[in-house]
């Protein structure tokens, strides 16, 4: 499996994502920290950007990747 990484993503807020993936699992590296509840109204950018990301991965690697919703 090929490790991969992204360019941070604005989300919104100020808030940045980049995402990072590995034999070890998937992680996400926020700038300017890990938003708080009550920045709810960031869900759902960040969940488009990680599937993204994770499209990509699967694409380059040739696998399937599951997410579970929450």
């Amino acid at each position: 499996m090929t490790p991969l990484h992204c360019a941070p993503v604005e989300i919104g807020d100020g808030y940045r994502v980049a995402f990072s993936f590995s034999a070890s699992g998937l992680a996400a590296d926020w700038t300017p920290d890990l938003p708080g509840p009550t920045r709810k109204h960031l869900i759902p950018p960040y969940i488009r950007a990680r599937d993204a990301f994770l499209a990509d991965v699967a694409k380059i690697n040739g696998i399937n990747i599951a997410v579970m919703s929450i």
